[in-house]
């Protein structure tokens, strides 16, 4: 066989492990001299050794190079990259050994790719581990994910942890970390940061979040057996849950109409909170729609995977207000968004979608219904109505008369835990339903019996009960009031017949919350 040189390269490209995708394999009789001399490299691409059988060098931009060898995870089975170690500490002939070995290991034992990786794991310090778990767990994961994971992994946890083993790293080590970043921010981890030490309690569950997901990956791996961030408590309960009742929304309903007349903002931002009501969709979703993600014809909107939580598209339909909003939005020039920003080839800032709300929501005057405690336990008398809060308002609404899975499916989220939380009743809505039940028990004079009274079906006592149940009557007041046919107030009015049942249940709800839009 000829000897190959750095200059004379052949390339192949070969199956590699389990989510990794493939990587140009460049083939190369590696010597130490060779080796040394290795740099960062333009893109990722492995350099397998001619002499040692499935011994690699993973080449990586950032010039942090690592051995890597290709071995069996059982019979039959697609191969699995093993890592080794770091080019610079491991020279050439302690390579090829250690590869030698760790295939042999796997040939006697094709279930032993867990037992390799815990040992392996427990002797390399925790910034390795980090890499390995940001290419292979987090690069599946949305680039706006990867970026925030990236961020936290640098400005705060590996400052504290790049060279502790995972035996190291227990619950009181991360509980001193959390307590000190909640107290100092980032000046907890960055001794020569220049920034003065404030409360971080936010950001701190943040990082810790991203700690928490690299343990259920080595768990996942087989490293450790259990999480250690589980014992670590948060800096309180920050699962802010806004909806807006129907008074609110009649006023944002009528505010927005009154800024449309006066011109006190673009009409098109104002148009973009008017669809974001009715349709629920995320904020970056939305100022970054394009024209070709609407079709208007078949009344539904496919997100592209760029604009959801998974990598799948999402179908919202378009209701009747929604549709309506859609249809009067002006086209600027050749520009493909929806809601373009100044430059007419660029998307509308979110930003810019914040500011006007808050306009919106100033000048109406609508809040939070009761004082809430932020993170560092102040109280907050009004508490502000976010933009997300308009999701979670659509959410509420919904969620009174329809199950976990049509709710999930008109707003776009996929995890029941998050269903329920974005569906929960308002507080305000619990006080009217509370309130009903117990006015039918006073009118009954406190009677131990089930169901409701016999009174007759027009008395109060009754139309309380029926809206305890959500039967669309009296306190309980439900989606299920105009039909589909009726035509509606405003912007409302399109009619519905022959859609679907998601499509017709849009419909209703966006009614129910555009009713001044």
């Amino acid at each position: 066989m000829p000897r190959n040189t750095p200059t004379s390269l052949q390339k192949a490209t070969l199956p590699v492990g389990e989510n990794e995708g493939e990587l140009t394999t460049r083939i190369v009789r590696l010597d130490q001299r060779f080796v040394t001399k290795l740099g960062p490299s333009d893109e990722r691409y492995r350099i397998t050794d001619a002499r040692s059988t499935g011994l690699s060098i993973r080449m990586e931009p950032s010039g942090n190079h690592t051995w890597q060898v290709r071995v069996p995870s059982q019979e039959g089975a697609r191969q699995i990259w093993q890592t080794l170690g770091k080019v610079a500490d491991i020279p050439v002939r302690r390579a090829r050994r250690l590869a030698s070995d760790t295939r042999k290991i796997a040939a006697d034992d094709p279930n032993s790719r867990k037992a390799l990786g815990k040992d392996r794991a427990q002797k390399l310090p925790f910034e390795e581990l980090a890499e390995e778990w940001m290419d292979t767990y987090v690069a599946k994961k949305k680039p706006g994910t990867q970026t925030s994971y990236q961020e936290k992994l640098d400005l705060y946890i590996l400052p504290r942890f790049r060279n502790h083993k995972l035996r190291q790293m227990d619950a009181a080590a991360i509980r001193a970390w959390h307590e000190d970043i909640t107290a100092k921010g980032v000046c907890a981890v960055q001794k020569d940061s220049t920034r003065k030490p404030r409360q971080a309690a936010r950001s701190a569950d943040v990082a810790l979040g991203t700690f928490a997901s690299f343990f259920r990956f080595a768990i996942q791996e087989g490293w450790i057996v259990s999480n250690p961030t589980r014992d670590v408590p948060h800096n309180g309960d920050h699962k802010i849950h806004r909806p807006m009742d129907g008074n609110a929304r009649r006023k944002a309903g009528q505010t927005i109409r009154d800024m449309m007349v006066d011109g006190s903002a673009n009409p098109i931002h104002l148009m973009a909170v008017q669809v974001s009501m009715a349709t629920s969709l995320r904020r970056e979703a939305l100022t970054s729609l394009e024209w070709r993600e609407v079709d208007l014809e078949r009344r539904f909107i496919r997100l592209e995977t760029k604009n959801t939580t998974a990598f799948d598209p999402q179908y919202i339909p378009i209701g009747s207000a929604a549709y309506t909003i859609l249809r009067g939005i002006p086209r600027i020039g050749d520009s493909p968004y929806v809601f373009p920003g100044r430059n007419p080839n660029r998307p509308m800032a979110p930003g810019t979608f914040n500011a006007v709300w808050n306009k919106i929501r100033e000048r109406a005057g609508i809040y939070g219904d009761y004082p809430e405690q932020d993170r560092y336990g102040k109280t907050i008398e009004k508490p502000p109505i976010r933009p997300h809060d308009l999701r979670h308002t659509k959410a509420a609404k919904l969620a009174e008369t329809n199950e976990n899975a049509m709710v999930g499916a008109l707003v776009g989220i996929k995890t029941t835990s998050m269903i329920d939380r974005y569906g929960g009743p308002g507080k305000k809505k619990k006080e009217e339903v509370n309130e009903g039940y117990e006015t039918c028990l006073a009118e009954d004079k406190l009677s131990s019996r089930r169901g409701p009274p016999r009174n007759g079906p027009d008395t109060p006592c009754e139309r309380n009960w029926a809206g305890a149940r959500g039967d669309g009557e009296g306190l309980g007041e439900t989606l299920q009031g105009p039909r589909i046919e009726s035509q509606a107030s405003g912007v409302l009015g399109q009619e519905a017949r022959g859609q679907s049942v998601q499509s017709m249940i849009n419909v209703n709800i966006c009614r129910r919350i555009a009713g001044g839009l």
